[in-house]
């Protein structure tokens, strides 16, 4: 009997040191796991719930002209935020704040009275305001250093340079088209939480910097844009026109030295203008070329040897009907060579060239020209104008098209075919 009491004791013994070892096997293990295995994720996850991360605006790189003078700067200034639960006396501090932020007391006070324990008063402030906080040396407010978008010339080469927003993301122009490259990393402020989640003092406050992007160099020239801009100005004023454009071309290298556009804008204050006046006119817009369109004509006819420079053409006085329709000329003209149908812009000239070249020949000569697409700059927002496929000349187009009608062109698409002309490439 002694016996077989004492068998089952040893055995009673064994399983419970069995569950032991067994609960300490897991434990270990578990250990193992949560301190080895997992350590990085959860020092990452630990992080998270301790720290809380304010976005900083990232420091946009500068735009440069040819000659390095600078169209777009990133300058460095103080941005202003309140921790409420480290402001003494809020409504002191509300009615101190107020006048220097330029907000009514009562604002400023809400913001301090919110649930949330860092808050932004003012982003992006002047100097003096800066200062004149400082000297109050309110407890719970602070300053970081953020980047502001400056255009130092103002209106000059406002719609090749664009804008951007307060984020601050590129909104038009080269600030929008380059934004990726222009635009460097955020930076962070970052702010300690207890093990509740509450924002505690953050008189030790990291702060990440952000990264600058890179720089973009134009192939505009700050002086010849200049000019052209009041050149601009004073054709449209001396014409009494609503706008303006003016392109200022490189020919052998297509490089734009000036595109200059009326109505302009100051990108420093951007938000105080019609959308009209922020379009970039010289790329968005497209018209009927008209009479400019005899250059592409006569070049693509001489190229194609559709006719010879000491050819001439009876104008017909004025007055030619073709197609069921009846083309005039300001003048009534008679004969005219090749180099006088230019000179006097005659559409009765310009017909009776198209009909030597025909559909096929001159359509090739026009898309040659790049007519009827864009021309690949690089700006956003550029139109490919129109030109129809030849399969869709009917009646009169072949003439109209031939003196600049039936057919539309941005002005860059203009000066770039121009240039071809005036180079030889043609």
């Amino acid at each position: 009997m002694n016996d077989k009491k004492e068998k089952w004791t040893r055995i009673r013994i064994r399983i419970i040191g069995a569950v032991f070892v067994s609960i300490f096997v897991l434990i270990a293990a578990r250990a193992f796991y949560l301190q080895v295995v997992k350590k990085e994720s959860l020092v990452k996850l630990a992080e998270k719930q301790h720290q809380r991360i304010v976005p900083l605006t990232p420091v946009r790189g500068a735009i440069f002209d040819s000659n390095n003078a600078p169209l777009a700067l990133s300058i460095e200034m103080d941005s202003c935020f309140a921790e409420p639960r480290n402001v003494e006396n809020i409504p002191d501090a509300a009615a101190k704040l107020a006048p220097l932020l330029s907000m009514p007391a009562d604002q400023v006070e809400k913001k301090l009275k919110g649930s949330r324990n860092f808050v932004w008063l003012q982003r992006r402030m002047a100097p003096d305001q800066v200062a004149a906080i400082k000297v109050l040396a309110l407890e719970g407010i602070g300053f970081v250093k953020e980047s502001k978008r400056f255009y130092p010339n103002s209106e000059i080469a406002a719609h090749v340079v664009g804008f951007t927003g307060m984020d601050p993301e590129g909104l038009e122009g080269i600030e929008l088209k380059y934004d990726s490259t222009i635009l460097g990393s955020t930076g962070y402020l970052v702010t300690e939480r207890d093990a509740l989640g509450r924002e505690v003092y953050s008189k030790g406050t990291v702060v990440k910097n952000p990264a600058k992007g890179q720089n973009v160099t134009l192939t505009l020239d700050k002086n010849i844009q200049y000019i052209a801009e009041k050149e601009l100005i004073k054709a449209v004023e001396t014409n009494g026109a609503k706008a303006g454009i003016a392109l200022v071309m490189e020919p052998a290298t297509g490089r734009i030295l000036a595109m200059a556009n009326y109505p302009n804008f100051n990108p420093n204050t951007y938000s105080k203008y019609a959308q009209q006046a922020l379009r970039n006119r010289s790329i968005a817009d497209s018209f009927e070329p008209g009479s400019t369109f005899k250059i592409f004509l006569a070049a693509t006819a001489l190229e194609q040897k559709a006719i010879r420079p000491g050819d001439g053409f009876n104008c017909e006085n004025g007055s030619y009907s073709i197609g069921g329709r009846t083309i005039h000329d300001t003048h009534k003209y008679g004969y005219l060579s090749i180099a006088q149908i230019l000179k006097y812009s005659s559409n009765i000239g310009a017909a009776k060239i198209g009909a030597r070249l025909g559909n096929d020949k001159l359509y090739a000569g026009l898309t040659g020209f790049g007519f009827g697409e864009k021309t690949g700059i690089d700006l956003p927002g550029e139109s490919s104008g129109t030109l129809r496929n030849k399969s869709q000349w009917f009646g009169v187009d072949l003439a109209t098209i031939s003196f600049g009608q039936g057919v539309t062109a941005t002005p860059l698409q203009i000066a770039t075919g121009v240039s071809a002309v005036a180079t030889g490439a043609c």
